[in-house]
C-alpha cells in the first residue's frame, strides 16, 4: 500500500476498467446531489454501443477510493447519479468491451456545477503490431542497503486507429506489442499498485505485453531488486527493448554515473528531489547497456534518526475516526543512512484494527513496509536533514464517548493533535494540554499538545459530545427577548432617572463602579472567546483588548484608592498647559503620555507625576 502520487491517469483507468484487485474492494463513491452522464460510442463510426460495462472510480482528498459500476443502454448512454460534487473530489470513468478495458475521462466538478457530460470511445481491435513503435526507455535506481530497487518504464506508441490486443488463446506464435528482459539475479518483481495489467505475462526473465495498446503513447512500468557486493558501487546490465528511441537514467543525488555516452538533463517540474537525470546522446548499439554508479558513503540507520514531532489531524463522525499523521524525523551527521527490515530508518507503531491504511514520504529514496506486528518500517536511503513520513487511516468507533490513543516506538519531543470541531465535541485528556484553536479556510480545529513523550508511552484523548440543549417553546423565546429589552432600557435610563430624583429602576445593592468593573471583565472574557473561535481578526483583537484592559486597570485603581480628589481650577489650568520640554512615557509599554493623563492609554498602568517617580498598581 502506498500513496499513488504521479501515476498516469491512463494506466489507472485501465486498471479500473479491467477490474483490478483494489478497485474490486473499494466501497461506493461518496454520495451527494451531483451526476455524471455520458455515452459510449464507436471511435470510427461514432455509432452508440449498448451493453458496455462502465466503471466510475472516485479519488477522494482523504485517499479513500470509491467504485460504482453501470451498463450502457440501447443508445449507449449511462448515468451515475446521487454522487458528491465537491471540487476536491476527482472521478475517473472507464469501460470494458469484448473483454478489453478502455479509458474514458477524468471528471472534476467546478463550484456551482451539478452535472457533467463525458464520452467514452471504443476502438476496434487488431492483432497486427505493424503500427506499434518502441519509444523512450527509463531506468530509476533507488539505493538500498544490500543493492538497489530499480523501476523500469518502457514507452510504446500505437500509431494506428485500432487497439492492439491478442487474446490469451491466440498468443501462441504471435508477437507481443512489447518484449522486455530482466537482468540476471533480479528478485521481488512488482507492478504499480500491486496489480498486473491486462495482457502482461512474465516467464522467468522474459516479460511480454500483449495489449491492449490503445491509439497513442502508453507506458509500461515495473520494478525489481538487484543485489550488489560493494555498498558504494552499483552495476546493472540493462537490456533495452528492441527499437528504443531514447534512453534516460534517474540516479540518486550524490551518485557519480560512470557509464559513457550520458549527459545531465534538466529535471521536469514535479519530478521530486533526491534524483539526478541523465540522457544518452544516442541509443547504444546492441540492446545491452552497462549502467555503473559510484555511490556516496552511507551508514546503517540505528542511532542516526531522531524524531522531532508527530502531528495528527482527526476528523470524527458516528462510525469512525479519520486520521492523517505526519512524523517529522531529523537525520543527523554528514552521511546518508540506509534502512533494512532488520535495521529500519524508523518504525511507526499503529493503533490496533486500523482500516484503509495509506502512507508516503517526502524522500524519494525511502519506502514503507508493514512489519507484520502492527507497525510500519521506513526502509531505503535518506539524506541528512529533515524527513517527513505521512500516514492516513481510519479507526472504527461505536459511538460516543470514544478514545483516540497513540504510542510511539521512540521518544518524541512534541506531539500535536488537531481535532475538527463539529461544534458539540467535549475532549478531555490527562496528558495533552489544550492550546488555542486553529482556524483554516474551511474548519476550526481544537488543538492539543504533549511534550517529551517516552518510548512506549500512551497518549489518550477522550472525545465525547456536549449534552443537547433543551429547546424552549417559541413563546418563551419571545418573552425572554421582551424582558431583555426592558432590562436594557432600564440600564440605559437609570443614571438619568437617578439624577432627576426619580425612583430606582435597578437595585442599588451593587455599586455602579462594581457593575462597571464586572461589565468590563465580561467584555474581556467575550473578546477572548471570539478570538479563539476565529470571530475577530488579530489586529482588532489587540486594539480592543488594550482598550478594555486599560479600563479595567483604571477601575481597579479607583476601587483601591478611591476617586481622585477634585482639583482647583488653577491646578486644572496648570495641567492643561504643561511645559513643552517635559514628556512622559509609560515604563511598562513605552507609550507616550499626554501631561494631563493619569493612566497609560496603551496598557492602563497608573502614570507618575511629572515631578516624581511613577506609582505602581500594587
Amino acid at each position: 500500500m502506498s500513496f499513488t502520487r504521479g501515476r498516469p491517469i491512463l494506466a489507472l483507468l485501465l486498471l479500473i476498467a479491467a477490474g483490478g484487485v483494489q478497485a474490486q474492494q473499494a466501497p461506493d463513491v461518496p454520495a451527494g446531489d451531483g451526476a455524471i452522464r455520458g455515452q459510449v460510442i464507436d471511435a470510427e463510426t461514432r455509432a452508440p454501443l449498448a451493453d458496455v460495462e462502465i466503471a466510475l472510480y472516485a479519488l477522494t482528498a482523504e485517499g479513500v477510493p470509491g467504485l460504482r459500476r453501470g451498463t450502457s443502454d440501447a443508445e449507449g448512454r449511462f448515468a451515475f447519479e446521487g454522487i458528491a460534487r465537491t471540487p476536491n473530489l476527482a472521478y475517473l470513468v472507464g469501460a470494458r468491451h469484448q473483454g478489453v478495458p478502455f479509458p474514458g475521462a477524468r471528471v472534476v466538478f467546478e463550484p456551482g456545477v451539478s452535472e457533467k457530460q463525458v464520452e467514452v470511445e471504443i476502438s476496434g481491435l487488431t492483432g497486427d503490431r505493424s503500427q506499434i513503435v518502441a519509444g523512450r526507455a527509463e531506468l530509476r535506481l533507488q539505493r538500498l542497503a544490500d543493492g538497489a530497487r530499480i523501476v523500469e518504464t518502457l514507452r510504446i506508441e500505437n500509431r494506428g486507429s485500432r487497439t492492439f490486443y491478442v487474446a490469451p488463446d491466440a498468443r501462441g506464435g504471435s508477437t507481443p506489442a512489447l518484449r522486455a528482459q530482466l537482468p540476471e539475479g533480479f528478485s521481488e518483481f512488482e507492478m504499480p499498485l500491486g496489480v498486473v495489467p491486462e495482457g502482461v505475462e512474465r516467464e522467468g526473465r522474459e516479460l511480454a505485453w500483449w495489449g491492449p495498446v490503445h491509439p497513442g503513447a502508453q507506458d509500461l512500468s515495473f520494478s525489481y531488486h538487484v543485489e550488489t557486493e560493494d555498498p558504494e558501487a552499483l552495476r546493472v546490465a540493462w537490456t533495452l527493448p528492441e527499437g528504443a528511441s531514447a534512453v534516460r537514467l534517474w540516479v540518486p543525488s550524490g551518485a557519480r554515473l560512470e557509464s559513457p555516452g550520458f549527459s545531465p538533463a534538466e529535471l521536469s517540474e514535479g519530478s521530486g528531489p533526491g534524483f539526478s537525470l541523465f540522457e544518452a546522446g544516442a541509443v547504444p548499439k546492441g540492446r545491452t547497456l552497462q549502467v555503473a554508479l559510484a555511490l556516496p558513503p552511507a551508514r546503517l540507520a540505528p542511532g542516526a534518526t531522531h524524531p522531532l514531532e508527530v502531528r495528527a489531524i482527526v476528523t470524527v463522525d458516528d462510525a469512525a475516526l479519520a486520521v492523517t499523521e505526519t512524523h517529522v524525523l531529523q537525520i543527523r551527521g554528514e552521511e546518508r543512512v540506509l534502512g533494512t527490515q532488520e535495521q529500519p530508518i524508523h518504525r511507526i507503531l499503529l493503533p490496533p484494527d486500523v482500516d484503509r491504511l495509506r502512507f508516503g514520504a517526502n524522500a524519494p529514496g525511502t519506502s514503507l513496509l508493514p512489519d507484520g506486528a502492527g507497525g510500519l518500517l521506513v526502509l531505503g536511503e535518506a539524506a541528512p536533514g529533515e524527513l517527513r513520513i505521512e500516514i492516513a487511516y481510519r479507526l472504527a468507533t461505536e459511538g460516543f464517548p470514544t478514545t483516540f490513543s497513540r504510542r510511539f516506538d521512540s521518544a518524541v519531543p512534541l506531539a500535536s493533535i488537531f481535532v475538527a470541531d463539529t461544534g458539540n465535541l467535549r475532549p478531555a485528556s490527562d496528558r495533552l494540554h489544550r492550546r488555542r484553536p486553529v482556524r483554516t479556510a474551511d474548519l476550526t480545529y481544537l488543538h492539543f499538545e504533549a511534550y517529551q513523550i517516552g518510548a512506549g508511552e500512551t497518549l489518550s484523548l477522550v472525545l465525547d459530545r456536549q449534552p443537547p440543549r433543551l429547546q424552549a417553546p417559541p413563546w418563551l423565546h419571545r418573552g425572554a427577548v421582551g424582558v431583555a429589552g426592558l432590562l436594557a432600557l432600564a440600564l440605559l435610563i437609570a443614571p438619568l432617572w437617578s439624577a432627576r430624583g426619580g425612583g430606582d429602576l435597578v437595585s442599588q445593592s451593587e455599586p455602579p463602579a462594581e457593575r462597571e468593573r464586572a461589565a468590563v471583565v465580561a467584555a474581556l472574557r467575550d473578546l477572548e472567546h471570539d478570538f479563539e473561535t476565529g470571530k475577530i481578526e488579530p489586529g482588532d483583537y489587540q486594539t480592543i483588548r488594550t482598550e478594555l484592559r486599560g479600563q479595567a486597570l483604571a477601575l481597579m485603581r479607583e476601587a483601591r484608592d478611591g476617586p481622585a480628589p477634585e482639583e482647583s481650577p488653577a491646578a486644572q489650568v496648570a495641567q492643561a498647559a504643561p511645559s513643552p520640554d517635559v514628556a512622559r512615557f509609560c515604563t511598562d509599554c513605552g507609550s507616550r503620555a499626554e501631561p494631563q493623563h493619569r493612566f497609560c492609554a496603551g496598557c492602563g498602568k497608573a502614570l507618575a507625576d511629572a515631578s516624581g517617580p511613577e506609582e505602581g498598581l500594587g
